[in-house]
């Protein structure tokens, strides 16, 4: 089974600081490509559930994702290896074969850490035209909406 990994800030949700909640609206085309989307969606953050679940309720998001793996619900944050291990035991509860694990990110420490469990590696970056520089990359794009668009 593949499963889409996304990390939140700067990937799901670009914004300047500070954040202020009140800003995030509604993202229709966002939320129909996740709707779209035939796999398994997760968020993987360093932030908090809350932070999460907030921009994920302004956004119009909640529904399309299964779980948020946080630093209030997993042993370590990233980079730390032990939390991608943390979320692929949990997600092995739930789906019981062989998962391929497909991680958006905007950090390039975060990405090379999950390479290392054989995941695929999604780099969302404005500097993604330099991923050849990064061995660990598999893919890279400008935003979640092209990296979604392309991999469907």
């Amino acid at each position: 089974m593949k499963i889409y990994l996304f990390d939140m800030d700067d990937t799901i949700y670009i914004h300047d600081k500070p954040l202020v909640y009140d800003n995030i609206s509604e993202d229709r085309h966002l939320s129909a490509l996740l709707y779209y989307c035939p796999y398994p969606k997760y968020i993987y953050t360093n932030a908090t559930f809350g932070h999460a679940d907030i921009i994920l309720q302004k956004m119009k998001l909640s529904n399309r994702f299964k779980k948020i793996y946080s630093r209030d619900n997993i042993p370590s944050m990233k980079p730390n290896i032990d939390s991608a291990i943390a979320i692929e035991k949990d997600i092995h509860m739930e789906y019981n074969d062989n998962n391929e694990y497909v991680f958006f990110d905007d950090l390039l420490v975060n990405l090379k850490t999950v390479k290392e469990r054989k995941w695929t590696t999604v780099w969302i970056s404005p500097l993604y035209l330099h991923k050849n520089n990064y061995p660990f990359i598999d893919y890279a794009f400008p935003d979640i909406k092209s990296a979604l668009s392309f991999l469907q």
